[in-house]
């Protein structure tokens, strides 16, 4: 048994290598802990980031669901406008139309008339004036004459004067006419007899003198 130590079991070199004999052990043990915490913090933010690109596509996906549905209800907004634009118009264009056709069936019902009193007084002499005296004065083209010849109820005793001539339709009337220029407005009529004037339309039966001619 020595009495004595050994030196070489103190030393430096010895400590250091005690030392880094420890510090290999302690990572080793500390790589040994650390390992599966690493694993599963990759584990959880992988988790993390598959989620948050689940949620992307569904939102976008969501986002895209909501675009179509827009525009369809946006394109059906416009077809029912369009419809509806067209439905007014052509409600407008029939208005128009029924009022065209009214009027061209009136003008034609007169022209009618018209033609026809022409061709009944063709064979009528002009010299058969009424014996109330009573002279009706007309311009072609008034509406207002062409009603009144529409009431004459058999008198035919009138004159017709046409635009841009000079030379009116005189019927069953003998004498001298009343001058056109002292004639403010028509129908007009005329008495050759009393020299009384009326204005406007007149109910054939409530002249005075009475017409003879007429069918009252």
């Amino acid at each position: 048994m020595s009495n004595y130590e050994n030196y070489n079991d103190y030393s430096p070199r010895h400590n250091l290598n005690y030392g880094e004999k420890n510090n290999k052990k302690s990572n080793e043990k500390s790589s040994n802990i650390n390992q599966p915490f690493f694993i599963a913090l990759i584990v959880l933010v992988a988790i993390v980031v598959i989620l948050l690109i689940v949620l992307i596509i569904i939102l976008c996906k969501a986002f895209n669901e909501m675009l179509i549905a827009y525009d369809n209800n946006q394109e059906e907004q416009n077809k029912n406008d369009e419809d509806n634009h067209r439905r007014k118009i052509g409600g407008k264009n029939k208005f128009k139309m029924r009022e065209s056709l009214e009027t061209m069936r009136k003008h034609r019902r007169n022209n009618k008339y018209l033609k026809r009193l022409n061709n009944k007084n063709e064979n009528i002499p002009n010299n058969t004036n009424d014996s109330s005296g009573w002279q009706l004065y007309t311009l072609q083209g008034c509406p207002h004459c062409t009603r009144q010849l529409e009431e004459l109820n058999g008198f035919e005793t009138y004159i017709e004067f046409k635009r841009g001539s000079q030379t009116p339709i005189v019927n069953n009337i003998a004498g001298e006419l009343y001058p056109k220029e002292k004639i403010n407005g028509f129908p007009f009529w005329y008495n050759s007899k009393t020299g009384e004037k009326k204005m406007g339309r007149q109910n054939i039966c409530e002249l005075t003198p009475k017409i003879q001619s007429a069918n009252c």
